[in-house]
């Protein structure tokens, strides 16, 4: 997709499953096997519900999507700032929701704000992709 064919009020609301499958994929992807990811009674140790979801792996998620849904092929992520109020707990359904926010002409970029919003409908993680369109 190049920079022209990127709708300016381009909203996406998706939804997704955090299954213990993909927590576990990604902790061998990551080598993160800190066991707050796997064990509820260490999280719930450290005063969390359950077992929490990596939030590098919503970050990655995230990145997918902007290019599945928003950039296509051979576009380039420039800038990543995330901010995470709240965990995204394994087994818990959120909701991704991104949006673009500015597009640049002069240098071909494009900046999209996500968030994220667990099934209690509160917003648990922030922030937004600068993205360079190819051209």
């Amino acid at each position: 997709m190049n920079f022209e064919e990127i709708d300016s009020n381009k909203v996406l609301n998706w939804r997704y499953l955090i299954t213990e499958e993909i927590t576990n994929e990604f902790a061998s992807v990551a080598s993160d096997k800190n066991p707050i990811h796997f064990s509820d009674e260490y999280a719930r140790g450290l005063g969390f519900n359950s077992k929490i979801f990596h939030g590098a792996a919503l970050i990655s998620i995230i990145s997918g999507l902007i290019s599945r849904e928003f950039i296509g092929e051979g576009s380039i992520i420039l800038k990543v700032n995330s901010k995470f109020m709240k965990p995204a707990y394994v087994g818990e359904e959120v909701t991704f929701r991104l949006e673009v926010d500015k597009k640049n002409r002069l240098n071909k970029t494009i900046n999209i704000l996500f968030f994220v919003i667990n099934s209690s409908k509160k917003n648990i993680a922030k922030g937004s992709f600068l993205i360079h369109l190819k051209e």
